[in-house]
């Protein structure tokens, strides 16, 4: 970390009415020695400081620099430079610039929460498989830190995150213990607190977290619908998985959710899956289709004009479009699809379209 001395000292004693002269035999030093401090050619004596710091009106801390916690925004705006850098394709300068910022903040546990979601977002920033444990090694290191965030919200988003890592790492003991570990409410507080609000005549405040509390029942709501579909496909019960996406869709649908980007192509995805288990050819290029339809699809990932959620504030700190658009794609040239479909003429339309929106689809080619 750079240490500003000078500049504090410099900053301090002119708030002060202090000159140099008064500086210097405040604290017993010559004029020369406060020059040299104040443009940097040195820095006072670790003796010195607490007595400089009590003269200038301030304590060590400010007068070193030092800064123990970043504000939110502040935080923000530092992982926004981690993200462009990972956009640009350099993954290892972003990777490297969040650790030095970590270091120069070690005891910022928000930080060090931000800096997880962006290795997990960009864990397959670079396609080797070794890169993609590392990363999510990492982040799940540093998820486990954000735990002890005195921050409620901080905590329990990575404790719920750290449950979906254990699991997807075969750390299902792990994954209950974090789940166990989150509070555990059967009732709705934004609900209970909404009702207080309306009765009180704030009815933004109230809509607000009504609404709130609509969209992540929404949200849990397809997830789950999701969820039963994969199970009812493992059990290679083909219809009903379909009927499990048809009537998230129609939710989707009913609420103006379909209409953000990203939302629709996650179902298109699992149908695809879906056919394809089922060696349903056409089907499954048809599936492909629209998935691919749905990736270069313009919008945006959060809900535009949506009278049901018009009282929510939104914040798209994810990957960047491009990002996601790319991994996306990639889904499309997957192991499980076989060499026979992939030599199909349709499926290699399909990758032409998406190579002609500036996607890279050359692994899938034949």
């Amino acid at each position: 970390m750079e240490l500003k001395i000078g500049e504090n000292i410099k900053r301090l004693r002119k708030q002060r009415n202090l000159t140099q002269e008064a500086l210097a035999e405040a604290i017993g030093v010559s004029i020369a020695a406060v020059s040299k401090w104040e443009n940097d050619r040195a820095y006072p004596d670790l003796v010195l400081l607490g007595p400089l710091a009590r003269i200038l009106g301030t304590d060590t801390d400010e007068l070193l620099g030092y800064q123990p916690d970043l504000t939110e925004d502040e935080v923000m705006a530092l992982m926004a430079k981690g993200q462009e850098l990972f956009d640009s394709g350099k993954a290892d300068e972003a990777i490297a610039y969040c650790e030095k910022t970590m270091r120069e903040y070690p005891q910022d546990l928000f930080l060090k929460f931000r800096s997880a979601s962006l290795y997990m977002q960009y864990a397959t920033a670079v396609p080797e498989e070794e890169f993609v444990q590392r990363q999510m090694k990492r982040a799940t290191e540093l998820f486990e830190a954000s735990t002890a965030s005195s921050n409620t919200e901080i905590r329990e988003a990575a404790l719920y995150v750290l449950a979906g890592l254990y699991q997807t790492d075969g750390r299902e003991e792990d994954a209950l213990r974090a789940i166990e570990s989150l509070p555990k409410v059967d009732y709705d507080v934004k609900l209970m607190k909404a009702g207080i609000l309306y009765r009180q005549g704030k009815e933004e405040e109230a809509e607000k977290l009504t609404q709130s509390s609509l969209y992540a029942e929404l949200r849990d709501l397809g997830l789950n619908l999701r969820t039963l579909a994969k199970s009812a496909m493992r059990r290679k019960e083909y219809d009903q998985a379909l009927e499990y996406l048809e009537v998230s869709l129609q939710v989707d649908a009913l609420f103006r959710l379909d209409q953000m980007w990203g939302r629709k192509s996650d179902y298109c995805m699992t149908k695809m899956m879906i056919w394809n288990a089922q060696g349903k050819k056409k089907e499954t290029l048809d599936a492909m289709e629209e998935f691919a339809g749905e990736i270069l699809r313009p919008g945006s990932r959060i809900p535009q004009n949506n009278p049901f959620f018009h009282r929510l504030e939104w914040f798209d700190n994810g990957a960047s479009d491009e990002f996601v658009r790319k991994n996306m794609a990639m889904i499309l040239m997957g192991p499980e699809f076989s060499d026979e479909l992939k030599q199909d003429p349709r499926y290699q339309e399909i990758l032409r379209r998406l190579e002609g929106n500036g996607l890279d689809t050359e692994k899938g080619k034949k």
